[in-house]
């Protein structure tokens, strides 16, 4: 029975960041639309107008493609909860601490897994 009470936590825990996520990238996607279309028949008056609209927009592509990438694993880790293997580690295949999961619940590596891919990475 705890084992049922933890998946309708979880669910709800990665239910809640979806809803959460889809609100941010609206937001930001819609941020990034808006100004550049009212800035668009204007030219800045200033060069540094320009570079920090193209800052705000460069940075506002890249808060957004984060969201999607934690979206997509949100999506992944409800997936695996419906068949029944959320909660294991796809490279070593142990159990993740619940600890973890709480803190991350669409993590997909334990820690010292996620920790050795992070070694990896230039």
């Amino acid at each position: 029975m705890a084992r049922q009470l933890d998946v309708k936590r979880f669910k709800t825990l990665l239910l809640d960041k979806r809803h959460e996520l889809l609100k941010n990238i609206t937001k930001l996607d819609t941020g990034m639309i808006r100004p550049m279309a009212e800035s668009m028949p204007q030219v800045p008056s200033h060069p540094a107008e320009a570079g920090t609209d193209t800052f705000e927009l460069d940075n506002n592509a890249g808060l957004m493609e984060r969201e999607r990438e934690i979206f997509k694993d949100v999506d992944y880790a409800l997936e695996r909860l419906e068949q029944g293997t959320y909660g294991y580690c796809e490279q070593c295949n142990k159990r993740i601490p619940k600890v973890r999961l709480e803190a991350i619940p669409w993590a997909r590596l334990c820690l010292a897994c996620a920790e050795a891919v992070d070694k990896e990475r230039p």
